[in-house]
């Protein structure tokens, strides 16, 4: 009897290799937080195949580097063009096969989103990135971190409240001596408001100041008060964010004054309170 052995040997395939290039920010991300718009920024990161087999990739951001913030600034990353799965928890992307040798680019796209209050100046988040072959998911086979970026500028805003940029107040009742408006504030730093009038008292049309043709006022905020001089400015101190303030005009005697339109004009800007 004759017994034959046949013995086959097979080399096994090499495995799936590869490696994250680099990350890279076509900008700094400027968020606006009071900006009616999203805040948005363009990133690629480029993952290389570093094998000698077409190789497709999974790439995601760990969980240690969860959640994504700028300091209390929620954003999110998500991939374009590529399939992806993003929310705020992170990101998970699957590449197209990538010949040996040859690197793809992956485009992502930081997102914020509008409303969310914080101070001026530079944050700093710190993310990761893992790599694996799309067939063997739980071997690593590189990761990389880095450092993102997103500023926040000094922003100073102020409008009246239903009227932009400028409000007339008519006093033409003399029960009601009184008128206000509401000024509406933001601002990503402590601020103050300087509060200047052109003439300090109202001055009838036509006429130059004197007792007859002048009417004194007072201006109030949040309870204080300041008969405003020509050339002078008063300032009132505020806090960081969005608010609104109440600004009211109270005139005083007009006893013995001619008849006529009595006129000044106030200005309110804001700025720094650094």
């Amino acid at each position: 009897m004759l017994v034959l052995a046949m013995l086959c040997g097979l080399t096994p395939s090499l495995a799936c290799t590869g490696k994250i290039d680099a990350l890279s920010a076509r900008r700094t991300l400027v968020y606006n937080p009071f900006s009616a718009l999203d805040g948005h920024q363009q990133l690629s990161i480029q993952v290389q195949n570093t094998g000698t087999e077409s190789c497709a990739y999974r790439l995601w951001i760990p969980d240690r580097y969860l959640p994504l913030q700028f300091g209390n600034i929620d954003f999110t990353i998500s991939g374009q063009r590529a399939p992806a799965a993003a929310d705020s928890s992170g990101l998970t992307i699957q590449t197209p096969i990538v010949a040996p040798g040859q690197s793809i680019k992956l485009p992502l796209r930081l997102s914020v989103a509008r409303g969310q209050q914080s101070l001026a100046g530079k944050l700093t988040k710190k993310i990761g990135f893992a790599l694996a072959a799309e067939q063997a998911r739980t071997t690593l086979l590189d990761q990389t971190e880095v450092d993102i970026h997103c500023v926040v500028p000094p922003v100073f805003e102020i409008n009246v409240a239903g009227s932009g940029l400028r409000a007339t107040l008519e006093i033409d009742d003399l029960k009601l001596r009184s008128k206000a408006v509401v000024l509406q504030m933001r601002s990503t730093q402590n601020h103050r408001l300087e509060i200047q009038a052109e003439n300090g008292a109202l001055i009838r049309e036509g006429s130059p100041p004197g007792d007859a043709t002048s009417i004194p006022y007072v201006v109030t905020i949040d309870g204080q008060s300041s008969q405003l001089k020509k050339g002078a400015i008063w300032r009132v101190n505020g806090p960081a964010g969005e608010s609104s303030r109440r600004l009211n005009v109270t005139i005083g005697d007009t006893a013995d004054k001619l008849a006529g339109l009595y006129k000044d004009v106030i200005t309110v800007h804001i700025a720094s309170d650094l």
